[in-house]
């Protein structure tokens, strides 16, 4: 090797070396910049399930409890928690008067899972205990299960469509 291609390589080693960890920099945040552009939705979307699971059984319960006393009242909460088209579909059952013999009507949720979601929208099986109180006799105790459809509307759930499965 002459004497001119070890001065050269002297001079470029710094060269090189710099190339490489500007390489590697470049490297290291493109990988970061795309495991966060990949965790970002998933997290967001496990933030949304986690986020219906834990009012999907109660806006259920709200919506089909009443009691006779607060009937208005209570329908008026309920139309609050649906939304449209469905709060209409429902309107009859949302304006008249409670059933004849009906003290009460008082759904208790015991489990819910989410079946799927996104950001706008989810699907949820409710299981609840539902306990019709008569105006005279013994309360009559029933398991029920619904496939309760929600949209995510104004940072809020709303009941959007229901299924019963049993």
């Amino acid at each position: 090797m002459n004497r001119l291609d070890r001065r050269w390589r002297r001079r470029s080693s710094p060269v090189i070396w710099t190339a490489a960890a500007v390489a590697a920099v470049v490297i290291a945040a493109v990988v970061a910049g795309t495991a966060l552009a990949w965790r970002s939705p998933v997290a967001e979307r496990a933030a949304t399930s986690d986020a219906l699971a834990g009012q999907a059984g109660t806006i259920v319960a709200d919506v089909f409890s009443a009691d006779a006393s607060t009937w208005t009242a209570d329908r008026e909460r309920a139309r609050a928690l649906m939304a449209e088209p469905f709060a209409s579909s429902v309107a009859a059952g949302l304006t008249g008067q409670p059933p004849a013999g009906v003290a009460s009507v008082r759904w208790e949720p015991l489990t819910s899972g989410v079946v799927s979601v996104d950001e706008h929208a989810g699907t949820a099986v409710v299981v609840a205990r539902v306990v019709v109180t008569p105006t005279a006799g013994q309360p009559e105790t029933r398991v029920k299960s619904v496939n309760a459809d929600f949209v995510h509307t104004d940072g809020r759930w709303l009941l959007s469509g229901v299924d019963e499965l049993r």
